[in-house]
């Protein structure tokens, strides 16, 4: 049985009941058949390229099922985590990826019970999964924006850049819902003037564009507009758009992780500047220091990348929306700012 990109809901092949997030960074755990309908016992489910791996992220919250290893259970997390899913007749097994011998169980068979990583007897029904599809791929641009569909013909079939992206993928965030989507453009017709001023500027300049402007004024229909007619140019190296909903998305720091593997997937020198770096240094990904981070992971993989000669253009919509959800003594957002500036 084939497994595509959607929205899925979770349910036990034994117990009947589904995975249900209890909160944002929470636990998973069996929730009533009556409330399967909710947002939080509904599940995207994005799969890898070669569609061996995958990420499950809670349509409510907005974050990511993660194994937490200190308990053996299974969590909302911040980062991505990918899983494999195994076909098992009519229904699938849901174990780490890189491993076999841990797989999803509920604790017991009571509701709420928790969802934990266990080694699963052979034929135990428990540790079957039943995925019931809600939406198509088709119908979610959360799941697979035309950006995000449109970079894989990149590659074309570069085994090291796959080879680099992949090893990637599993330490940067991929997160297409906050790629630009271009039927949230300006209307055809509209913002011309502006739209070239901006276009000409991307063509001459070296500088930052800040766009400012009154809340429903269009600023961000003309940033997709921008990112559209940047990626048509093939200059866009990354951009991202911060769902105001979905406040993970809200931090300095995955903006620069989102944007270093857009950088990664741009350009094979960039890419392979990004791996060496964190292959020195593997917890930049989850370091604090703002500036360090722009820099190693965005400045210098770029200046560093000999053949690139082109324009590289960077949108970010919303900065204003930026918070300080990982800062305890700093205003992230204003270091963030200054490594723009």
């Amino acid at each position: 049985m084939l497994l595509a990109n959607g929205v899925y809901r979770i349910k036990n092949a034994q117990t009947k009941n589904y995975v249900t997030l209890l909160g944002e960074f929470n636990d998973l755990v069996a929730g009533e058949e009556a409330v399967g309908n909710r947002e939080n016992a509904e599940w995207q489910v994005k799969l890898s390229d070669n569609n061996e791996r995958c990420t499950i992220q809670n349509r409510a919250f907005g974050t990511f099922a993660g194994p937490d290893p200190e308990h053996s259970r299974v969590r909302g997390t911040e980062v991505p985590h990918m899983w494999e899913i195994k076909d098992i007749d009519d229904s699938f097994a849901i174990h780490a990826a890189g491993t076999v011998t841990k797989f999803w169980c509920f604790e017991n068979h009571q509701l709420n019970s928790q969802v934990f990583l266990r080694e699963a007897p052979s034929g135990d029904t428990g540790y079957q999964w039943i995925l019931e599809g809600i939406e198509t791929a088709e119908k979610l641009p959360l799941i697979q924006t035309s950006y995000v569909t449109r970079q894989s013909h990149l590659l074309d079939g570069n085994s090291e850049w796959e080879e680099i992206l992949r090893v990637l993928s599993e330490k940067l965030p991929i997160m297409p819902e906050t790629m630009f989507v271009p039927e949230h453009g300006c209307l055809q017709g509209t913002r011309t003037t502006l739209l070239k001023i901006v276009n000409e500027w991307t063509m001459v300049s070296d500088s930052i564009c800040l766009l400012t402007g009154l809340t429903g004024a269009g600023k961000s229909a003309i940033a997709h507009s921008v990112a559209l007619q940047a990626w048509e140019k093939g200059i866009l190296g990354g951009c991202f758009f911060l769902p105001r909903n979905l406040s993970i998305y809200r931090d300095a720091h995955v903006v620069i992780n989102s944007l270093a593997f857009q950088l990664a997937q741009f350009d094979l020198e960039i890419a392979k500047h990004i791996r060496n770096v964190l292959s020195r240094e593997p917890d930049l990904v989850s370091s604090s220091n703002v500036h360090k981070k722009f820099s190693e992971l965005i400045v210098k993989p770029v200046k560093q990348a000999s053949d690139v000669k082109k324009i590289i253009l960077l949108v970010i919509d919303d900065l204003d929306a930026l918070n300080n959800v990982n800062a305890m003594y700093s205003d992230v957002r204003q270091e963030f700012l200054v490594c723009l500036a």
